[in-house]
C-alpha cells in the first residue's frame, strides 16, 4: 500500500511497520522494531507521544529531504483486544505534498478571481455614484449660469459653493474606493491585519474611535477567498455610513463564530434611522445598503440592519465558513 503504516504497543513502542514507513523514516525494520515511536518519527516530535485512552489524533508535519520539503499527514487510532482495552495504536502517514500544492494554487486562483470581480463590482459603483454626483454638479453649475447672467452674484456664489462641497465629498468618496479596493483582498492568511490596519486609517482619518473584537479561535482563511473579499469590503462599507451620516463617537466591530457560520457586527451609537421610512431612511441604495446585502448573497452569507433614530444602528453579517476551515475551536450556538 502507499501509506507507511507503524504498529506501536500500548508503550509507545514500534512493534511493526512496512516498506513504505521504512522508506519515510529511514529505518528498517529490524532498527526499528523495539524503539520507542518518538525516536523513529523524531520529525513529528510533540505529536506522536504515547495515547494512554481511545481516542485518535491527527497532524501533519513538513519533513526536509535530498529532494526537497515533503508534506505529510499523520493518522493515530487506538488498536484494542476484544473488550475493548487498549493494546497498542496504529499509525499510517500519507505523503500529501502535492495535495498541499494543489490547495495553494487553488487559493491563489480563487484570491485572484476575488480581485477581479472586486475590480468589477467597483467599477459598477464607482459608475453609478460618480455619474449621479455629475448629474448633480450639472445641475448646479447650470444654475449658477442663470444667476450670473441675471446679475445675481449672491445667488450665484451659493451654488458655487454647493458645488465646491460635493466636488469634496466626491473626491473623498474615490479616495475611499481606491484605499478599499488595494485592501480589498487581503494577502494570504493576512485578513486579521488587514482589518486591523483599514480600521486605524479609519480611525484617524474620521476621528472616530474603533473597537475591534475577535476571537481567540479566529484565523484568516477560516472563510473561503471570495468570502474574506467581500466581508472586508462590507465592514469598509458600513463604517463608510458611519462617516457620512452617523454622526457617531464610537464604533464596535465585533467577531464570533458560530455552528452556521462567522457572524460580524458593525454597531455605533450615532444617530440612528427608521428603516420603515418612506424611501427605506438610509436603507436606501443611496446608501449601499443593499450593494452590502448583495455582497453577503452572493458567498452565501446574509445581511440585517437594525437601526433606530437616536440609538444608533447594528449591522449583523453571516458568513459561512469555508471548507478548509479548522473546526477544534468551540463554536456558540445560533
Amino acid at each position: 500500500m502507499g501509506s507507511a503504516v507503524i504498529v506501536l504497543d500500548a508503550q509507545g513502542r514500534v512493534m511493526a511497520l512496512n516498506s513504505a514507513a521504512e522508506d519515510i523514516t529511514g529505518w528498517t525494520a529490524s532498527q526499528a522494531v523495539g524503539r520507542q515511536v518518538t525516536e523513529v518519527l523524531h520529525s513529528w516530535a510533540g505529536t506522536v507521544e504515547p495515547c494512554p485512552d481511545l481516542t485518535e489524533a491527527e497532524s501533519e508535519s513538513v519533513v526536509d529531504t535530498r529532494s526537497g520539503k515533503v508534506s505529510y499527514e499523520l493518522h493515530s487510532s487506538p488498536l484494542t483486544d476484544s473488550s475493548d482495552h487498549l493494546i497498542g495504536r496504529l499509525i499510517i502517514i500519507r505523503d500529501i505534498t502535492e495535495r498541499k500544492r494543489t490547495q495553494a494554487e487553488l487559493l491563489k486562483q480563487q484570491r485572484a478571481l476575488a480581485a477581479m470581480e472586486e475590480r468589477d463590482r467597483l467599477a459598477r459603483e464607482l459608475h453609478d455614484d460618480l455619474g449621479q454626483v455629475l448629474g448633480y454638479l450639472n445641475v448646479q453649475a447650470q444654475a449658477a449660469r442663470e444667476q450670473l447672467a441675471k446679475g445675481e452674484a449672491a445667488v450665484a456664489d451659493g451654488y458655487l459653493e454647493r458645488l465646491v462641497a460635493v466636488v469634496q465629498d466626491a473626491y473623498v468618496e474615490v479616495q475611499g474606493y481606491v484605499r478599499g479596493a488595494r485592501g480589498a483582498v487581503s494577502p494570504a492568511g493576512k485578513f486579521v491585519s488587514t482589518l486591523k490596519q483599514f480600521l486605524r486609517r479609519f480611525e484617524r482619518d474620521s476621528g472616530i474611535h474603533v473597537d475591534l473584537a475577535i476571537p481567540g479561535e479566529f484565523m484568516g482563511g477560516m472563510v473561503d477567498p471570495p468570502a474574506e473579499a467581500q466581508l472586508l469590503r462590507i465592514i469598509q462599507e458600513a463604517l463608510s455610513n458611519v462617516r457620512k451620516h452617523a454622526a457617531a463617537q464610537h464604533v464596535r466591530v465585533e467577531f464570533e463564530m458560530h455552528l452556521d457560520g462567522l457572524h460580524v457586527t458593525v454597531e455605533d451609537d450615532g444617530r440612528g434611522f427608521d428603516p420603515a421610512a418612506p424611501g427605506g431612511g438610509r436603507a436606501g441604495g443611496g446608501f449601499g445598503l443593499g450593494i452590502m446585502r448583495e455582497r453577503a448573497r452572493e458567498v452565501g452569507g446574509s445581511l440585517e440592519i437594525n437601526s433606530t433614530p437616536g440609538r444608533g444602528t447594528r449591522v449583523n453579517v453571516r458568513i459561512p465558513l469555508g471548507r478548509n476551515r479548522e473546526t477544534r475551536a468551540p463554536l456558540h450556538e445560533s
